[in-house]
Protein backbone atom coordinates (compact mmCIF):
# COMPACT_ATOMS: atom_id res chain seq x y z
CA UNK A 1 0.00 0.00 0.00
CA UNK A 2 0.94 3.50 -0.52
CA UNK A 3 0.03 6.95 0.78
CA UNK A 4 -2.17 7.39 -2.47
CA UNK A 5 -4.11 4.13 -1.85
CA UNK A 6 -4.90 5.06 1.11
CA UNK A 7 -5.39 9.09 1.88
CA UNK A 8 -6.21 11.76 0.22
CA UNK A 9 -10.48 10.70 0.23
CA UNK A 10 -10.63 14.07 -2.10
CA UNK A 11 -8.33 15.53 -4.10
CA UNK A 12 -7.40 12.63 -5.85
CA UNK A 13 -8.05 13.80 -9.61
CA UNK A 14 -5.29 12.34 -11.78
CA UNK A 15 -4.20 9.67 -9.36
CA UNK A 16 -4.66 6.20 -9.69
CA UNK A 17 -6.69 4.53 -8.09
CA UNK A 18 -9.43 7.24 -8.60
CA UNK A 19 -10.87 6.26 -5.01
CA UNK A 20 -8.90 5.16 -1.99
CA UNK A 21 -9.08 1.30 -1.66
CA UNK A 22 -10.81 0.27 1.18
CA UNK A 23 -9.35 -2.56 4.09
CA UNK A 24 -5.76 -1.10 3.79
CA UNK A 25 -3.48 -0.25 6.53
CA UNK A 26 -3.53 3.60 7.11
CA UNK A 27 0.08 4.84 6.61
CA UNK A 28 0.36 7.29 9.69
CA UNK A 29 3.19 10.10 9.08
CA UNK A 30 5.24 10.53 12.59
CA UNK A 31 8.26 13.30 12.57
CA UNK A 32 11.74 13.15 14.47
CA UNK A 33 14.45 15.77 15.03
CA UNK A 34 17.44 14.24 15.77
CA UNK A 35 18.85 16.93 17.81
CA UNK A 36 21.86 14.86 18.29
CA UNK A 37 22.97 14.75 14.26
CA UNK A 38 24.55 18.75 14.63
CA UNK A 39 27.20 18.00 17.64
CA UNK A 40 30.73 17.92 16.78
CA UNK A 41 31.68 15.89 19.47
CA UNK A 42 29.02 13.00 18.22
CA UNK A 43 31.00 10.17 17.75
CA UNK A 44 32.47 10.73 21.06
CA UNK A 45 29.15 10.77 22.77
CA UNK A 46 28.25 7.94 24.98
CA UNK A 47 24.73 6.97 24.95
CA UNK A 48 23.87 8.08 28.29
CA UNK A 49 24.65 11.82 26.99
CA UNK A 50 22.43 11.54 23.75
CA UNK A 51 18.97 13.34 23.55
CA UNK A 52 17.66 11.03 20.75
CA UNK A 53 17.24 8.02 22.35
CA UNK A 54 15.19 5.64 23.14
CA UNK A 55 12.19 6.49 21.03
CA UNK A 56 9.07 4.30 20.92
CA UNK A 57 5.92 5.26 18.23
CA UNK A 58 3.70 5.60 21.75
CA UNK A 59 5.95 8.89 22.28
CA UNK A 60 5.74 9.88 18.83
CA UNK A 61 3.31 12.41 17.82
CA UNK A 62 1.29 11.15 14.68
CA UNK A 63 0.69 13.57 11.41
CA UNK A 64 3.08 16.32 13.12
CA UNK A 65 2.39 18.09 9.57
CA UNK A 66 -1.67 18.63 11.19
CA UNK A 67 -1.88 21.42 13.78
CA UNK A 68 -4.16 21.04 16.53
CA UNK A 69 -6.57 23.31 18.09
CA UNK A 70 -4.39 26.74 19.37
CA UNK A 71 -0.93 25.37 17.17
CA UNK A 72 -0.42 28.24 14.47
CA UNK A 73 3.03 26.63 13.28
CA UNK A 74 4.89 22.86 13.03
CA UNK A 75 7.76 24.25 14.45
CA UNK A 76 6.01 24.54 17.67
CA UNK A 77 5.51 20.66 17.42
CA UNK A 78 9.20 19.93 17.11
CA UNK A 79 11.16 23.21 18.92
CA UNK A 80 8.53 23.85 21.46
CA UNK A 81 11.13 25.73 23.75
CA UNK A 82 12.78 27.41 21.29
CA UNK A 83 9.96 30.35 20.26
CA UNK A 84 10.81 29.50 16.72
Amino acid sequence: STPLDVYPLTGREGMSPSTALSGRPVNNVYGIIDKDFIKKNLMSLTDSQLETKDITRSTLRKNPQILRSGETRVAQIFFPNTGV
